[in-house]
């Protein structure tokens, strides 16, 4: 995730990004989401089967607030979130 992130800042041309069931813990979902706050054209964000826990739901739903991101539809399902996520 660490050599990704880079990469992800530079391209905002980015429209779907799918890392479904790629082990991203709560700190590589929060890289990930830093990675992408200046994204304007992501339309797909794809990051169910995860460990990301309540920490990478907080990084998400962060991610969502920056108002560019409205029509970004999240797919999250089975992303070891808790009742906080």
């Amino acid at each position: 995730i660490t050599a990704l992130c880079p990469v992800l800042r530079n391209y905002t041309r980015l429209e779907k990004l799918r890392l479904a069931g790629n082990r991203l813990y709560g700190a590589g979902t929060r890289l990930v989401c830093t990675a992408l706050v200046q994204h304007r054209r992501l339309r797909i964000l794809g990051l169910a089967h995860n460990a990301m826990g309540d920490d990478g739901a907080e990084a998400v739903a962060q991610l969502m607030l920056c108002g560019h991101l409205s029509q970004c539809q999240v797919i999250l399902q089975k992303s070891n979130m808790g009742s906080a996520g």
